[in-house]
């Protein structure tokens, strides 16, 4: 693993150990060094490892003290994600009647598609289906109690305006009767418009040959992605929703990544269709940063199988995307900046959407100030973050020169 700015704190090092599965360095972090459980749990809990961070903690040997705390906080944790997880399956089977009667085909994409794990945390429940059925499904859902409720990227005016939606929107979130659970209802793998500013062209014009990628699933009960396909889909998702050059990287994709490779892909498939959606260089920097982060020879090989998918700009931005990543809750501040200028020369939409990322970094949408500062957006006290907005740069700056 790279060396950080400033070493990893004994959590952090605790975290990787375990999320990876080493339980002999894990145990030797516990013998040598002190460490703050509830800061641990906070770190875990951002990178969605919490609940696996706590059922292999509690196969280690602890001291008796140290185990009566943990103990109960693992239990309560464990059964609360096991049972968000039961329900997610149960949603599963319900919308495979639902739709099936409605004659709306579907895959379920992500989540237990990927790693079905009982401690896996799980927020929503996604499927892909095809837009022409974007009208039957949500017609569906309504009549069974479902209720739309969009996204935080969505104001209260377009959610009452489904159809101005459809020119950029690839999912629709409809809050289910049944437990409260989200259900993401996608038309396509990524936003092409508004919200990703990266050349997904090629992919998101691939969705049918992404669906194709699919087969029936018995335990399940529905179709999911090919592995290949699947992990090419988590390593874009990784590389752009949750970038460590957005400072947004969780330790559950680099670990999803890695266990998919442990499963055991085709790997020849894998190349050949991020060579065939234009991904390579998405499913590359994924699979540096799951090796990095995770220390696992298996990302670090397929990223070399994908290297020459890569033009000169891809390599560079990569290896600048790469360098942002520092640890667990840390990113390079020099580095970030580096790929926002850089970024567009790269893999950037055109020129339309340069300027519009360049804007963006100076002036990020309402949403995301909203989310930042916890002003709502409907309030004219939000357009005042944006004055704030470089103060709170410059604290982050500081505060990171100072660690």
């Amino acid at each position: 693993m790279r060396q950080s700015y400033t070493p990893p704190s004994p959590e952090e090092r605790l975290i990787v150990a375990l999320t990876a599965g080493r339980s002999a360095e894990a145990q030797q972090v516990i013998d040598s060094a002190q460490f703050d459980l509830d800061g641990l749990l906070r770190l875990a809990e951002r990178h969605m490892v919490s609940a696996l961070v706590l059922q292999r903690l509690v196969g280690l040997r602890l001291q008796p003290d140290l185990r009566a705390r943990v103990a109960p906080v693992a239990e309560q944790a464990i059964l609360r994600v096991m049972a968000a997880n039961a329900l997610v399956r149960q949603e599963l089977r319900r919308l495979s009647k639902l739709f099936g009667r409605a004659g709306v085909s579907f895959v379920h994409i992500k989540g237990l598609a990927i790693d079905r794990s009982p401690v896996r945390i799980t927020n929503d429940l996604d499927v892909l289906i095809r837009r022409e059925d974007l009208e039957r499904a949500r017609a569906a859902l309504e009549r069974d109690g479902y209720r739309y409720v969009g996204s935080e990227v969505i104001s209260e005016k377009e959610k009452q305006r489904w159809e101005k939606q459809l020119t950029w929107n690839n999912q629709f979130q409809f809050r289910s009767p049944h437990g409260g659970l989200t259900v993401e209802v996608h038309i396509n793998l990524f936003e092409r418009d508004r919200i990703r500013l990266e050349n997904l062209g090629r992919l998101l014009d691939s969705v049918d040959e992404f669906r194709q990628e699919s087969s029936f699933d018995d335990e399940l009960g529905c179709l999911i992605p090919s592995l290949e396909a699947s992990l090419a889909l988590l390593c874009v998702h990784s590389a752009t929703k949750r970038s460590p050059a957005l400072n947004t990287y969780i330790l559950r994709h680099g670990y999803e990544i890695v266990h998919a490779l442990q499963k055991g892909i085709d790997e020849a498939r894998f190349v050949e269709l991020c060579r065939s959606w234009a991904i390579g260089y998405y499913a590359y920097v994924s699979l540096r940063i799951a090796a990095e982060s995770l220390g696992s020879t298996e990302a670090a090989a397929t990223a070399r199988r994908l290297e020459p998918l890569l033009t000169r700009r891809q390599q560079r931005l990569a290896e600048i995307h790469c360098r942002c990543y520092r640890g667990l809750g840390r990113a390079s501040l020099v580095h970030r900046a580096r790929y926002t200028l850089y970024m567009p020369f790269a893999i950037g939409g055109g020129l339309a959407k340069s300027l519009l990322w360049y804007w963006r970094a100076l002036f990020p949408p309402l949403w995301y100030q909203e989310e930042l500062f916890g002003i709502s957006r409907s309030s004219p006290a939000i357009y005042l973050t944006y004055l704030a907005g470089p103060f709170v740069r410059l604290y982050s700056i500081l505060t990171a020169r100072r660690s």
